[in-house]
């Protein structure tokens, strides 16, 4: 017998031993080929599964094994048995899961089906046990919890996090709050068996209550004690996410009392939840007091927020986000470090808020990466990176980079062998609007305030010894009609210092050891031509204020001097005893209530207030 085909097939191949030897001849040796050849390939099968039960959920059961060679957790989910609905409903839940990523959440890693359809594996991070497994203790060998105020954050942090995705989970309990089996520990959400999309003002509608009755709200039992009472079917009204903040302060009380649930025991709590009588939170807040607790003490702090998470009505009850900052206040040190790495060993990074949006522009190794948070409630929460990839041409390295006034242009520079200047649009991210390649280093980028799509560039430099002559100002606003872009250039003899627009049309010039110059553009940004000189020299800052309409500068000479805009004599000069470095203005909300302020009264003394920087 001569194999011909199989030496086509690597020796190497996985597959090659085990064919050689059930086309072989027959072993001698009562060797079952068949079990042998199994045993060999399922060891290179990238899922196995143990059939170790680990626990139940609301589809299937959940049991132990491994995939490409690292302990999970397998949910296997008889799917020939499901009705119609029932089969939604679980799509539902790997579709909703798969997108979930928050260390707070139980993580989805695979899901696959059998050849047959029978079954749906879900492949999830494996964890050392449920929050009821913990406080039970018995059936609980995992690590130690961290400290209760931690613990309840990251119970609330993971909730938040998928309601941000607009989600509602409806079943939070803590038989699906797991304890992951690495340290440091994270408590994790899972169980997405009951998950529904919720509107933006976080409403979903229902044609049927689900959930675990010991766990639910009251306007949902009131629903499910209607809907029993009721035999003709009805249209239910919409649920909102606050209910699943109910049932996250019925957690919080269960963790910190080792097993109590806050409106007594079984039998007795969907009745003692309908009537709002949390009867053992309030025996355990009766006796904190007898006890001569302290206010300030975390565990009448954490049962007082407790007490106002699982209020029955919906407008007096605590929503997750103040939950949440509620608890960062009282954890320890600094708790939370946010970090997000861009790129490993990246080298020249620099990043820019967007102006109104929680949005971070960021350019590193010639790109320009967008991170975005999920809710913006909470500041820094939950960023990640956009998706959307840029146009971006030939960049190098991207060093200044700007948001234009109202957050809808993105520019930066780009410095190489030369200088490109590119113009994002946003939201719309990737589009390019604007593109220019220059001859000279420029690393300093100056928007209108006034004109969205008008802006400066010039090289600053990090002294007047490196700094540039040339300010160029653009326009990304394409001319009508053509695919062109209008831009001009003002050269001058000295080392500009910095640039600032003092109105649609008009800038202002910083000249090394000499006067202030203003500029002015025609409406195109296609040309420019000298307005007057501000007598002045070793400017070191200057700064435009829209509100008194007046131009502020500071001195090495120890002065600052106020210039309004119709005038080339300082308003106002004051010495300062010193090397003024830089200044800004502050604005005086009470001396300029008035709207009918004539040009003396924005012009007195007592309308410019400025905090400065002085040697």
């Amino acid at each position: 017998m001569d194999p011909v085909n199989l030496k086509k097939l690597d020796s190497n191949h996985f597959a090659f031993e085990c064919i050689k030897d059930l086309i072989g001849k027959p072993p001698t040796d009562g060797t079952q080929r068949l079990r042998k050849a199994a045993d060999q390939f399922s060891d290179v099968l990238p899922l196995k599964i143990n059939e170790i039960e680990l626990g139940r959920g609301g589809f299937g059961t959940v049991y132990a094994g491994t995939y490409e060679g690292n302990n999970v957790a397998v949910k296997k989910i008889p799917i020939a048995l499901m009705n119609h609905h029932e089969t939604e409903d679980q799509k539902r839940e790997v579709e909703e899961h798969i997108r979930l990523d928050h260390e707070n959440v139980i993580k989805l890693l695979h899901f696959e089906e059998d050849k047959d359809v029978k079954y749906r594996y879900l492949v999830l991070e494996l964890c050392a046990g449920t929050l009821t497994d913990y406080c039970d203790g018995n059936n609980y060998n995992g690590p130690e919890l961290p400290p209760n105020g931690i613990v309840l954050y990251q119970i609330a942090s993971g909730l938040h996090y998928i309601h941000s995705k607009k989600l509602v989970h409806r079943d939070v309990k803590p038989d699906n709050i797991l304890v992951s089996i690495t340290t440091p520990v994270q408590m994790k959400l899972s169980d997405f068996g009951l998950v529904k999309k919720v509107s933006s003002r976080g409403t979903f509608s229902q044609s049927k209550l689900k959930g675990t009755v010991n766990w639910m709200a009251p306007e949902m039992l009131e629903l499910l004690d209607d809907d029993s009472r009721d035999s003709t079917p009805k249209e239910l009204p919409h649920g909102t996410i606050q209910s699943d903040t109910f049932a996250a302060g019925c957690v919080f009380f269960y963790f910190l009392t080792g097993g109590k649930h806050p409106f007594g025991n079984n039998v007795t709590v969907p009745a003692n939840i309908l009537q709002n009588k949390p009867g053992n939170l309030m025996e355990l807040v009766r006796q904190l007091k007898q006890q001569n607790m302290q206010s300030d003490d975390e565990l009448v702090f954490l049962y007082n927020l407790i007490g106002k998470m699982i209020q029955k009505e919906l407008k007096e009850r605590m929503a997750l986000p103040d939950v949440i900052k509620k608890l960062v206040a009282i954890l320890p040190g600094k708790f939370k470090e946010v970090v997000m790495p861009i790129l490993e060993d990246a080298g020249y990074c620099v990043s820019r808020f967007h102006p109104t949006d929680r949005v971070l522009a960021c350019g590193v190794a010639g790109k320009v990466i967008y991170l975005s948070t999920a809710d913006s409630s909470i500041l820094f929460s939950y960023w990640k990176e956009d998706e959307i990839l840029l146009q971006h041409g030939k960049i190098k390295e991207i060093q200044p980079m700007e948001w234009n006034m109202d957050g809808t242009q993105l520019a930066a520079i780009c410095n190489s062998d030369e200088c490109d200047v590119i113009v994002w649009s946003y939201p719309f991210i990737g589009e390019i609007l604007f593109q220019m390649n220059l001859p000279k280093w420029m690393d300093t980028i100056e928007w209108n305030p006034f004109r969205p799509n008008v802006f400066a560039i010039f090289n600053r430099g990090l002294s007047f010894q490196f700094g540039g002559k040339k300010v160029f100002l653009l326009s990304s606003s394409p001319v009508v009609h053509q695919r062109k872009f209008h831009f001009c250039t003002i050269a001058r003899e000295k080392t500009i210092g910095s640039v600032k627009w003092i109105a649609e049309n008009r800038l202002a010039l910083n000249l090394k050891n000499s006067d202030i110059e203003i500029w002015e553009i025609d409406e195109s940004a296609a040309t420019a031509k000298f307005v007057k000189r501000l007598g002045c020299e070793w400017i070191t800052d200057m700064v435009w204020d829209e509100r008194t309409k007046c131009l502020a500068a500071c001195s090495w000479e120890g002065w600052i001097k106020i210039w309004p805009m119709d005038s080339e004599q300082p308003v106002h000069t004051l010495e300062v005893g010193g090397i003024c470095c830089s200044l800004t203005w502050l604005k005086n909300f009470e001396k300029t209530k008035g709207k009918g302020m004539d040009d003396a009264a924005r012009q007195s003394p007592a309308h410019f207030i400025w905090p400065s920087e002085c040697i």
